[in-house]
């Protein structure tokens, strides 16, 4: 390392042949002595003088002369600081930072703006999109905030920006998340729908198209961001709500067992598996997750993934469409099994629902406490003076669909056995299912989904005036959704679900 050395202000030439200490230039002008005796041109290089104002800023373009702009009496100087030099024909060749800083002068009290400060950089369009989804998380009430759409929600601000199909999809989503907080009323939905959900619709439809994006996490994604949308959003689109989480299913489906691996793939098969389930008893076909490797998707084999009470608890509501199945054939004489083993399936799904307790390998701080008691209802309800409440969300979760299950299964059995206390242990369990109205109001309307499936079972199974405060209360706890539930629709979905069992 160089030390101890004075800096030199000689001329051009005694600087290229690096005098030595004792004969340096004695930078006399306009010709030094040296150059003078020796006589040679003597050329000076220009004179700079460093400005250190603690700030820095970015070195424009070699070809740029930027002029420095001048605000009233506030000058923004530019000075050019020398760097580095090396010999040329010319004598030096210099590199240089372009400087700038304030006047000293004092600010003018005339109004006249000062000079301007260095910004932060913008976020990007990612960025933002994920700051505003991770305040819909916190920020709004209860019962609007986005994370009750499934766990992976909270997984989705950082893997924005590598996806357009999902990058869209939440702005969607954050639009008519804003216009449900903001109440807006609608006497009639718009016909047409928005600019941005036809932009979204159509970039989904590119990406599905591609070979590698088509099947991503991220696709699957955002195909049930945008069920979740047409669920939301003041529009009219007849059906599109119901194409859409249909479609996330087909991609689950599509991508295979074999690409549920991460936190996030799974935390989407988990969320859209109950649609996975429900679209099975529509088709009144054997549900796929009892095929190939998904049910490999399990605790014994899967160690990476951390399973909750729920999740246990859907390996037995996997094989409801399969019973429900075998039993409506059976009616038919098409069955493939006879009688005894159809009610043997039957018995045992029935023990394994009524025996069915909490239990996961998740935390108690993750899953919470499993319980539930019975309270006096407070909306003083002559149909039901008493209801459920439940320790968390996922013990509603849990009772709710265990509950549901346990009635098609009794259902079923009904039609296959004689046996008095099936119909009153259905009739029991489907006043059990009505009696969890008042917890799931104090989350409505997004926290309250998981009751909409449990109630239009018990719809099925109960008299006209039972069914009708069903539909009342399934409708206030959607209030807000642009999603109106009539009786003809309910009494289609549970003809479609109990295919004709009495």
């Amino acid at each position: 390392m160089h030390r101890g050395s004075r800096r030199s202000f000689g001329c051009g030439a005694c600087r290229r042949i690096k005098m030595k200490v004792n004969d340096e230039c004695d930078e006399n002008r306009p010709i030094c002595d040296r150059c003078l005796r020796a006589g040679r041109e003597c050329v000076y290089p220009p004179q700079f003088h460093f400005v250190d104002t603690n700030t820095r800023f970015a070195a424009p373009e070699a070809r740029e002369r930027p002029t420095p702009p001048r605000t009233g009496t506030e000058e923004l100087k530019a000075k050019l600081t020398l760097l580095h030099g090396e010999g040329d024909d010319d004598g030096m060749i210099y590199k240089f930072q372009l400087l700038r800083y304030r006047s000293t002068t004092p600010p003018s009290s005339s109004g006249e703006s000062s000079p301007s400060v260095p910004k932060a950089p913008s976020l990007s369009r990612g960025e933002k999109l994920a700051s505003a989804l991770a305040a819909s998380f916190k920020a709004p009430p209860y019962g609007y905030r986005l994370h009750h759409l499934g766990r992976y929600m909270s997984e989705i601000p950082s893997r924005l920006g590598h996806n357009p199909a999902l990058d869209i999809a939440v702005e969607c989503l954050l639009q008519s998340h804003a216009q449900l907080l903001e109440a807006i009323q609608f006497s009639q939905p718009s016909t047409q729908p928005s600019p941005e959900y036809m932009r979204a619709l159509q970039t989904l439809q590119n990406v599905i198209a591609d070979p590698v994006l088509g099947t991503s996490a991220e696709t699957v994604c955002a195909t049930m961001l945008m069920a979740h949308y047409e669920m939301m959003a003041p529009e009219r689109r007849s059906h599109q709500y119901i194409a859409h989480a249909g479609g996330a299913s087909k991609l689950i489906f599509v991508r295979g067992p074999r690409r549920v691996r991460t936190s996030f793939e799974y935390s989407l098969f988990r969320t859209q598996r109950g649609r996975i389930v429900l679209e099975a008893l529509l088709r009144g076909e054997h549900c796929f997750l009892l095929t190939g490797g998904w049910q490999d998707i399990c605790p014994e084999k899967c160690r990476s993934i951390r399973f909750s009470s729920v999740d246990y608890l859907f390996e037995s509501i996997c094989r409801i469409p399969t019973l429900v199945k075998y039993v409506v054939d059976w009616k038919a004489g098409v069955s493939e099994l006879g009688l005894h083993d159809i009610t043997d399936i039957g018995r045992r799904l029935q023990q394994e629902l009524r025996a069915a307790s909490p239990r996961g390998s998740m935390s108690a701080s993750l899953e919470g406490d499993l319980g539930f008691e019975e309270h006096r209802s407070s909306t003083l309800d002559d149909e039901f003076p008493l209801s459920i409440h439940f320790h968390s969300h996922e013990g509603a979760i849990f009772h709710t669909w265990r509950w549901m299950a346990l009635l098609l299964t009794e259902l079923c059995l009904v039609n296959l056995v004689a046996d008095p206390r099936l119909r009153l242990s259905i009739a029991d369990t489907a006043r059990r299912i009505c009696m969890c109205y008042e917890y799931a109001s104090l989350s409505k309307p997004l926290g309250a989904q998981f009751l909409q499936v449990p109630l239009i079972v018990a719809y099925a199974v109960s008299d006209q005036k039972v069914k009708k405060w069903i539909l009342d209360k399934i409708n206030l706890l959607i209030g807000g959704l642009y999603v109106t539930y009539t009786g003809e629709y309910l009494d289609t979905m549970s003809m479609m679900i109990l295919k004709g069992l009495k």
